[in-house]
């Protein structure tokens, strides 16, 4: 289900779609990997919000059994779970998927659940760029005592512990992450509609 947001603002994953390359991928596919995302994401919210999840069966079973896994061996506290922030100034939003502290760490890490089955330095830009965009977001909705550690958990399709992905907050990539909007925006500008 496609969440309404605010007029004229422009999604953060919106904005890095074209970094990300699905060229010669089936239609079917794409859209059966986004439903097992956005399921495997709700299992997710459900565990951190103390929701009972019963039963998990199917393709989500071993990405949740993943997460399981991770989130036992770290004993991570998460803090915020799937929040929309909005931005005033760059007219963005996008929904962190957690903000979590560690056991031995004083400050908030930004996290991002990932079920993507493969990691190269294109996906690895847009995913850079998407933390960075988040840890502003944050910041600019006055979220105190936050890392610039941003770390993506690369759920496994097998069950097995999640590949961690950090990248660290910086001006620089914040310059080139802004330079992606307004390349965005320049073919994509944005309207009114929600």
């Amino acid at each position: 289900m496609e969440e309404d947001i605010k007029p004229g603002y422009t999604r953060v994953t919106e904005m890095l779609s074209p970094w990300n390359n699905f060229d010669g991928i089936p239609a079917e596919i794409l859209e059966a990997k986004r439903v097992l995302g956005t399921e495997v994401h709700e299992l997710i919210r459900m565990f951190n919000e103390c929701i009972p999840v019963v039963v998990v069966s199917g393709k989500k079973a071993p990405y949740f059994q993943s997460f399981l896994s991770w989130m036992l061996e770290t004993k991570v506290s998460v803090r915020q779970n799937e929040q929309r922030l909005y931005d005033d100034q760059l007219m963005i939003t996008g929904q962190i998927d957690a903000l979590v502290k560690f056991p031995e760490k004083d400050d908030l890490i930004i996290l991002d659940w990932k079920t993507s089955a493969s990691y190269n330095k294109k996906t690895g830009l847009s995913w850079a760029l998407q933390g960075v965009f988040y840890h502003y977001l944050l910041t600019q909705n006055s979220t105190s005592n936050l890392s610039n550690t941003i770390m993506f958990v690369q759920l496994s399709s097998k069950g097995e512990m999640p590949k961690i992905r950090e990248f660290e907050y910086s001006t620089e990539l914040m310059r080139k992450g802004t330079a992606v909007l307004e390349a965005y925006r320049y073919f994509n500008p944005p309207t009114n509609e929600g």
